[in-house]
């Protein structure tokens, strides 16, 4: 077979995601950072074909001449630096003048470098972006400062909502530091956003797992529920939504009635209409609320059997993600066994 049959099929199988090369999370992984190195190169060809942007400028003037004008503006910042509050739309002035009359003198690389900061500032993410990635694009640079801009730019792109970006980013960082629970968690987050969440759910429990008591450890836990939510059945979610509303509702009730009293209700009718416009007994299934009041210990336990009408028991604590057929309780005002639905 020749090279160019060779190139053509080998092309077909990338295109259409051949089982032979890829599967899973790798091919999700892959195919986004051949899209994404597409798009960052079509960025910087697009920059690099207009003659005014700054970042790929040639002067005509000797490296001697570019050092003495870029040492100037070096002089005019560091004035403005000691000066509170700092004018940010100066220094970056400056640093675009560096790039514009001077981009051969060895300040320039440091110009071209803070410029994404003073754009963050201003919040042009964007520019920022541009700033970052011609910068990768133009100089030599350590594993650390790759690491720097790569984390920014995963940071540009979570808050663009760009989870495809987000998630190349991520990856580009952890193949330099595979330890960064921060980057790992992006990623995880990444690949949910970008199609591909039983691969994302399988790294927001390895940061539970492996980054316990940490807050990203809490951030995953978080968006593990919210995941796991996120796949029940929007009918099944809407009536525990609307069940454990009306729960609170009846609780508050108890709760107020107790304050004014100085007792709880011998049951929950002589709430109305005092305390309650009116009494709603029955969850979202239509079976009645499990009601245990100790007037006498001043104690009080109001539950819902779920969605299979069944209950198990006072017993049950925590919060769950996972709804078919949980109950819903609550015991003195607290909630102590409830889903976990963003309420």
């Amino acid at each position: 077979m020749n090279n160019k049959w060779l190139g053509f099929l080998l092309g077909l199988l990338v295109a259409v995601g051949g089982p032979f090369m890829r599967s899973g999370q790798n091919q999700t992984s892959d195919d986004n950072a051949l899209i994404q190195e597409k798009q960052i190169a079509e960025r910087i060809a697009k920059m690099k074909a207009d003659p005014k942007n700054l970042y790929f400028l040639r002067a005509d003037l000797t490296t001697a001449e570019q050092e003495a004008i870029a040492k100037k503006h070096i002089e005019a910042i560091k004035k403005l630096l000691q000066v509170e509050p700092q004018d940010a739309d100066k220094i970056l002035a400056h640093c675009y003048e560096i790039l514009r009359q001077a981009p051969a003198a060895q300040s320039a690389q440091i110009a071209h470098w803070n410029i994404h900061s003073y754009l963050l500032l201003n919040d042009d993410r964007a520019g920022a972006r541009d700033a970052l990635e011609t910068y990768l694009a133009n100089y030599r640079t350590s594993d650390s400062q790759k690491k720097e801009a790569y984390d920014k730019l995963a940071m540009i792109a979570v808050k663009t909502e760009d989870w495809g970006a987000a998630l190349y980013y991520a990856e580009k960082y952890l193949g330099l530091d595979p330890s960064s629970w921060a980057l790992m968690l992006t990623k995880a987050r990444g690949l949910i956003k970008s199609g591909a969440p039983g691969d994302g759910e399988k790294l927001l429990n390895k940061i539970i797992a492996e980054a316990s008591g940490s807050v990203q450890a809490t951030l995953a836990q978080d968006d593990l529920n919210k995941l796991r939510a996120g796949s029940q059945p929007p009918d099944l979610v809407a009536k525990y939504e609307e069940t454990l509303q009306r729960l609170r509702e009846i609780v508050l009730a108890v709760e107020s009635f107790r304050i004014v009293k100085d007792k709880l209700p011998e049951s929950l009718a002589v709430l109305v209409p005092d305390y309650l416009p009116k009494l709603v007994e029955t969850d979202a299934w239509g079976n009645k609320f499990i009601v245990q009041i100790d007037p006498k210990n001043s104690t009080y336990r109001i539950a819902s059997a779920g969605s299979d009408s069944r209950f198990s028991g006072f017993g049950q604590k925590g919060e769950y993600s996972d709804l078919a057929g949980k109950d819903i309780i609550f015991a003195d005002g607290a909630p102590v066994f409830v889903p976990k639905l963003g309420l």
